[in-house]
């Protein structure tokens, strides 16, 4: 899957249960990340490059939901 399709199938729910599998946060999911530091999802938006299309998507769809809770 490309990362359009998981951006355009992935629920908010879906999101917050994909599991990180790499660095500081490996093992917890992206909400959890999210609830402890919601500051390391901006990261996996901008700076992860690695192949985990599913981990991106999720990361890019909490922190879009989270800024429009915010406007």
């Amino acid at each position: 899957m490309s990362l359009d399709d998981y951006l355009n199938t992935m629920t908010l729910e879906d999101a917050k249960a994909v599991k990180v599998d790499c660095g500081y946060n490996a093992g917890k999911t992206l909400g959890e990340v999210a609830m402890r530091k919601p500051s390391d999802l901006d990261w996996y938006v901008q700076k992860y490059n690695g192949r985990n299309l599913a981990l991106k998507a999720a990361a890019i769809l909490l922190v879009n939901a989270a800024a429009q809770r915010a406007s």
